[in-house]
């Protein structure tokens, strides 16, 4: 593939998928709160309102959180111990700052006691709010907050692997059967009568398989930064994963075996200088969001 094809191959994220900022405090509610409820869970609900002084005729903005922030049992009831949540909430209320800078920021339905906050324990969540107008319905957060210490969070500058294999994975037209992305729990592999058949602890595995029942093929993914990328190439080879593409092999008899890479590349336009890898890059994504697909 020359350069030319290259580029008119790829891909902007952003414009496909139509990612983009809010552009307003409402936009970002009608969002999150349209979001459906998963059976057992306690959805977060955002809700703005807007008060008027009538005496000095100021306006204020008034962002509602109904969120959970503890985990609800032993020694973490009545705690901040919820960390998707305190993530959830940082990002929010960091978001709502965007948008409505100085806006009064109240927290419900939090489950967590004012015996918790009168210790005031170094949670994450201070530093990751730190600065903005926070109150907990039903709470006096006294004494304040702790100061923000001088280095708390690192900003991850490098492209991971990660990211390019969960792309991957959503923007596939074939059905995923195992996923085994970077620090994410382990999957079973999909059989094609649809049984789980579990993958031994201690097997090679690649990071994503999918399967084309059209074509009757199974595409084993490897995927990999581009530093790595002649090491991937090692771990698609079938000294490396003999052992799993047996497995699968006998569970999709009738099914031929393609690998492929799927990268984090620097700048997507620079893929061509891999064309000669015993395996070819099937997917490619750069640090602008831009990415090629060539499954």
């Amino acid at each position: 593939m020359n350069s030319n094809d290259v580029v008119n191959s790829i891909t902007d994220m952003g414009t496909v998928m139509e990612i983009g900022p809010f552009i307003s405090v409402d936009d970002m509610i009608q969002c999150k709160n349209n979001i459906p409820e998963k059976k057992g869970n306690v959805s977060v609900k955002l809700a703005h309102r807007r008060l008027l002084n009538v005496k000095t005729r100021v306006l204020t903005h008034v962002f509602d959180v109904s969120i959970k922030l503890d985990k609800g049992k032993n020694a973490f009831a009545g705690k901040i111990s919820h960390d998707p949540n305190v993530g959830l909430l940082s990002g929010l209320l960091n978001a709502v700052d965007k948008l409505e800078p100085n806006s009064r920021n109240i927290i419900t339905n939090h489950n967590v006691l004012q015996e918790y906050f009168d210790k005031c324990p170094k949670s994450k969540l201070w530093y990751s709010i730190h600065g903005l107008h926070i109150e907990f319905d039903g709470i006096t957060v006294n004494p304040v907050p702790p100061p923000l210490p001088s280095q708390y969070f690192v900003v991850e500058h490098s492209m991971t692997e990660k990211l390019a294999t969960i792309l991957c994975q959503m923007t596939s037209s074939c059905a995923t059967i195992f996923s085994n992305h970077g620090g994410c729990a382990l999957t079973s592999v999909l059989s094609e009568n649809g049984q789980s058949v579990s993958v031994g602890r201690t097997m090679n595995r690649p990071d994503i398989l999918f399967a084309d029942p059209v074509k009757k093929e199974i595409i084993i993914v490897e995927g990999k930064v581009e530093s790595d990328i002649r090491k991937g190439v090692v771990q698609l080879g079938s000294a490396h994963l003999s052992e799993f593409v047996d497995m699968v092999q006998s569970e999709y008899p009738e099914y031929t075996i393609r690998r492929g890479l799927c990268v984090t590349i620097d700048c997507i336009k620079n893929i061509s200088k891999y064309d000669d890898l015993q395996f070819p890059v099937l997917f490619a994504l750069d640090a602008s969001g831009a990415y090629l697909d060539r499954r």
